[in-house]
């Protein structure tokens, strides 16, 4: 879509300024003039190098696909939705700015997520527990930001301050002052309903998920069983009776036919936690990831060192934090800083797949208050790959890689702009030297990226160019033949360092509670009445209602032990069964439930 036009005087924007991005999720997706400004620039393309699952691609391999393309995947949905309720709802006045501002919310709503994604939140809570740090306050100063630093003049592209106000309350919903009060700034309560496309709190059927489910879906391998675009096509604003003290709100509610559908939305949820999420051998990894954050962050022990990582987000000093990426693995994983040693060795046991060991996992709602003090992290299982394809079909997708991505002329014209980096990288490859050539990896180019070394001028200056999309212009082309503590008190071979405690919740969004019961529907009889679905109705609505779950949440806890021998991991299993008889008093303790908090991606 173009700018907004019209009703500000502006002109409308040349279709000529739009780009399209070929996305595997939502094919050919048009970007507007003002969202190209904003992704061109450093503090958005700094979102490649954040991986969407943290740790998830050491078990699932395909899975290394980053917060850059999810938030393009969202802008793009964002924009449907939104469309879609402007052209069947009029009376809703949705105007041009409304549009631009929704999709910008979606486009910048996870501009302020750190290292490793939700893993850093949990670096945080444990770094800085005073600080109360989250990604979306992040976000919302590195928009700020991020307008402010490449002087990206919103008024030519006909918003207004409120409208930057309304972006940023997108992306952070601000807390009501008292009962009844409207929050928000940014627009009025009769288009309150904007606000829960991109993040719905209440109800849980927002854009972002859908984005992120059919998008980690497609990554891990695993299906996705909803249909987010039937969603949107049966999307309805209406005005949803509220209590007896308040007015009715308008909300977002979708046709009554779809509920098996909204169910399958928040069961696939349930899966992708079940099966990728708190998947064991990844919480293994993000375990060991934030267990070598923590000790690197008070590298030397030196006051004017401490604390390097979590101060320019605990400040947030957004200038500092646009250098923040998933690179500080290899940071300190290829460090000579003695005082990284502990993190680095940690790391290098990931790299060597000398994981924490699964121990055991059982019920915590008795014992939670003395195991929660060893909470850290997860671990093991294995994973699944697709078949081999077809031959013909392997040679043929082969070609159609080379014609259409590998020799694309805007990344031929990237790759020749990095050759400024190779001579003083090509010795160790020239002479063989596996040794250095181990540490050689991607990160040269945020390396050189983000190098205060004097040297490296004009190879940084080549990459700055890469990240705000001032590429080499191609030209033409021709034929190229022309050119834990209490548990550890029943051992003495073990110690409190040598095992994790970790508390997983599996649920379809809503804890324990059927999650559809705070969506509401609309009948094609009534489409102007909103209802929801009660229990005893969709339990007789069709055939599919005899299959919905009794229960909506699963709860473990797991016991994880960091050393490697059997004997070891015997110990911390036996003691972990002596400990659980001892507090239940039983002699058998059976494989329960646990109550703890979720992990939201």
């Amino acid at each position: 879509m173009a700018g907004p036009s019209g009703e500000d005087g502006k002109p409308e924007l040349a279709f000529k300024d739009n780009k399209v991005f070929n996305d595997p999720i939502h094919g050919h997706i048009e970007v507007d003039p003002l969202s190209v400004k904003i992704i061109d620039t450093p503090q958005f393309q700094r979102l490649r190098f954040i991986k969407q699952l943290g740790g998830a691609d050491w078990v699932f391999p395909g899975a290394t696909h980053n917060r850059f393309e999810h938030s393009i995947g969202v802008y793009y949905l964002a924009g449907r939705l939104v469309t879609e309720l402007q052209k069947k709802q009029p009376e809703l006045e949705i105007n041009d700015r409304d549009v631009l501002c929704v999709m910008i919310g979606g486009l910048c709503h996870d501009l302020g997520h750190g290292p490793f994604s939700h893993l850093f939140e949990q670096f945080m809570e444990q770094a800085r527990p005073d600080a109360k740090w989250k990604h979306e306050e992040a976000s919302t100063r590195m928009f700020d930001h991020l307008i402010d630093q490449n002087k990206i003049n919103l008024d030519e592209f006909g918003l207004t301050a409120q409208d930057q106000t309304f972006i940023k309350e997108l992306i952070k919903h601000p807390k009501s002052e008292g009962q009844g009060a409207w929050p928000y700034e940014g627009r009025e309560e009769e288009k309150g309903f904007l606000y829960q496309i991109v993040c719905n709190e209440p109800s849980g059927m927002d854009v972002d998920k859908w984005d992120y489910f059919a998008r980690d879906s497609y990554f891990l391998g695993l299906p996705k069983k909803f249909d987010h675009m039937q969603l949107i096509q049966h999307a309805r604003v209406i005005k949803v009776d509220g209590e007896e003290e308040e007015e009715g709100k308008w909300q977002i509610c979708y046709r009554k036919k779809e509920w098996p559908n909204v169910y399958d939305m928040f069961y696939t949820r349930a899966c992708l936690h079940r099966q990728a999420y708190q998947h064991k051998a990844i919480k293994a990894v993000e375990m060991m990831i934030l267990d070598a954050l923590l000790e690197a962050d008070v590298k030397d022990g030196k006051e004017a060192e401490k604390r390097w990582l979590s101060k320019a987000a605990a400040e947030y000093d957004m200038a500092s934090y646009t250098n923040m990426t998933d690179q500080v693995f290899q940071e300190i994983l290829y460090s000579k800083n003695p005082g990284l040693k502990k993190a680095k060795d940690i790391l290098q046991k990931v790299v060597t797949r000398k994981l924490y060991r699964f121990v055991d996992e059982s019920d915590p709602s008795k014992l939670e208050k003395e195991i929660a003090k060893e909470s850290k992290k997860i671990t093991a299982e294995d994973f699944r790959v697709k078949e081999w394809p077809n031959v013909y079909d392997m040679f043929y997708t082969r070609a159609c890689l080379h014609r259409q991505a590998y020799q694309h002329k805007a990344i031929k014209a990237v790759e020749m702009m990095k050759e400024a980096e190779k001579r003083w990288l090509s010795k160790a490859a020239a002479e063989y030297d596996m040794a250095s050539y181990t540490n050689m990896t991607d990160q040269v180019f945020q390396e050189i990226l983000y190098s205060k070394n004097p040297g490296l001028k004009k190879a940084k200056d080549i990459l700055q160019k890469v990240v705000t999309r001032k590429l080499y212009r191609f030209v033409d082309e021709s034929d190229p033949s022309k050119l834990e503590k209490e548990i550890a008190k029943e051992s003495k071979k073990i110690t409190a360092e040598d095992f994790r405690v970790k508390f997983v919740k599996v649920d379809y969004g809503k804890g324990d509670e059927n999650p559809v019961k705070n969506v509401h529907f609309w009948n094609k009889d009534n489409p102007t009445e909103a209802e929801s679905l009660e229990e005893n109705e969709v339990r007789h609505y069709d055939v599919l209602s005899q299959m919905l779950p009794v229960k909506f949440a699963d709860r473990f806890v797991r016991v994880y032990c960091k050393k490697q021998d059997k004997g070891s991991n015997d110990a911390v299993k036996s003691c972990f069964k002596v400990f659980l008889d001892k507090k239940r008093g039983e002699t058998t303790p059976p494989r329960v439930r646990a109550d703890t908090k979720d992990i939201t991606y």
